[in-house]
């Protein structure tokens, strides 16, 4: 409701549960709308790099000569601010850098243990005051 839409009470239907979404610069299009949607909706953190920031709708045809061209015909917009998600990537909320190599190394990823990091320091100390 803050963002000012309405949803019917079948989509508010969730998981509610702690949650965290990985990202980074090579995260482009429905990425990217899924990283600020994530983000906006504040779902919880966004852990990564900042995404690319190539978000646009486009379409295309065939020219007479066989050719083919394409050409954007919608842009995306973040709700409530109205950010053009086009040349203007996500933001995390937690930063963590990952060198090239490592997105190779299956068993090293910084990113990922960052998120889990981030995750298990909102749990309660206690696990006797978890709500399951």
């Amino acid at each position: 409701e803050e963002l000012g839409l309405e949803l019917p009470p079948e989509m508010i239907k969730r998981f509610t549960e702690e949650t965290a979404a990985l990202c980074d610069e090579a995260s482009y299009s429905n990425a990217e709308i899924f990283s600020w949607a994530f983000k906006t909706l504040k779902r919880g953190p966004l852990v990564g790099m900042t995404t690319f920031g190539a978000v646009i709708s486009t379409g295309g045809t065939r020219l007479i000569d066989g050719s083919f061209v394409r050409l954007p015909f919608r842009g995306w917009y973040v709700a409530g601010s109205g950010i053009n998600m086009e040349r203007q990537g996500c933001e995390p909320d937690v930063l963590v850098f990952q060198p090239p190599q490592q997105d190779l190394d299956k068993e090293n990823d910084a990113q990922l243990a960052r998120a889990v990091e981030v995750l298990l320091a909102q749990l309660p100390a206690d696990p006797k005051d978890l709500p399951w």
